[in-house]
């Protein structure tokens, strides 16, 4: 059955009141955490000598926000994912490529790394591989999109 429009104009008034109460309830304070300061950070961590990739892992990170990643993925993940995509527009070396060198490793007398973590997880705990796999690919088809 159809709905009238009598019965459209009620659901809409419905949705607009309770839209209202939960801003009135929240204080019509809603904030939410972004992946920029952890793009800064990882920037920081992995390429510190290549400023320019940092400006455009930022712009990704804004574009970003055209997907649904950030309704889905932890802030962590999404910051990774914009960096890796940076990197690879700038034709730098990824983290999980054989012969990457983590900047701030502290090296044994052998010359390896003490750190045996995967990659992802010498960056940050927090960071799941397939959310990063997965903004990635979300990126990657709005790009293609444009």
């Amino acid at each position: 059955m159809i709905p009238s429009e009598d019965q459209k104009k009620q659901v809409q008034d419905q949705i607009l009141q309770a839209e209202t109460t939960i801003l009135k309830t929240t204080g019509f304070a809603l904030s939410m955490e972004t992946a920029y300061r952890y793009v800064d950070r990882y920037c920081k961590l992995l390429y510190p000598s290549h400023p320019p990739l940092k400006q455009v892992a930022m712009a990704v990170c804004n574009d970003q926000f055209f997907t649904y990643a950030s309704l889905l993925f932890k802030n962590q993940s999404i910051a990774l994912a914009c960096i890796i995509f940076a990197a690879m527009r700038e034709n730098q070396q990824l983290p999980y490529e054989a012969g990457f060198k983590f900047p701030a490793d502290k090296k044994a007398e052998d010359g390896q790394s003490q750190d045996k973590r995967a990659w992802y997880l010498r960056i940050d705990e927090q960071i799941d591989v397939g959310e990063v796999t997965e903004t990635l690919n979300l990126i990657e088809e709005y790009y293609n999109w444009l």
